[in-house]
């Protein structure tokens, strides 16, 4: 026998997972001169690490020594022998700022330059994994002109 190298999380058939997102955002404009907004915002967003209903989750807990051997790994399951339901935490600090600018050139309003930046986190699936905020920066440009 050898050392574990791999393991993943296994989803059994007839799985039901349940779970809740949430997501706040407040944003203020300020009107700096006559030719320049500056927009600046906040985002909070909060995705629970889903929960299996009925504990029909396993993992992998590689730091445990294995009895009368010299390996270590077992395979625990959620909400069995003191693990938690979601089998890891939720992320409770998922911030991501705005920032976004509009600079009339001429001062007629036709013809406009815009600038934002926004970080912001990656979801996928039903229950995706939040991945970290320097994933999903948000970064652009734009000339508006009006004829």
């Amino acid at each position: 026998m050898g050392e574990v190298v791999s393991a993943s999380v296994t989803r059994h058939v007839g799985a039901a997972f349940q779970g809740f997102s949430t997501s706040l955002f407040i944003n203020d404009d300020w009107k700096v001169s006559h030719k320049l907004t500056v927009n600046l915002g906040l985002r909070y967003d909060y995705q629970q690490q889903p929960v299996e209903c009925w504990n029909g989750m396993s993992n992998i807990d590689l730091l445990p020594q294995i009895p009368g051997t010299e390996f270590y790994g077992r395979t625990v399951y959620a909400g069995v022998d003191g693990q938690p339901r979601p089998l890891r935490n939720s992320d409770g600090k998922d911030f991501g700022p705005r920032l976004g600018t509009a600079y009339d050139i001429f001062g007629g309003g036709r013809t406009v330059f815009r600038a934002g930046f926004a970080n912001g986190l990656n979801q996928s699936g039903s229950f995706g994994v939040i991945t970290s905020a320097a994933d999903a920066r948000i970064i652009q440009f734009g000339l508006k002109l009006i004829f």
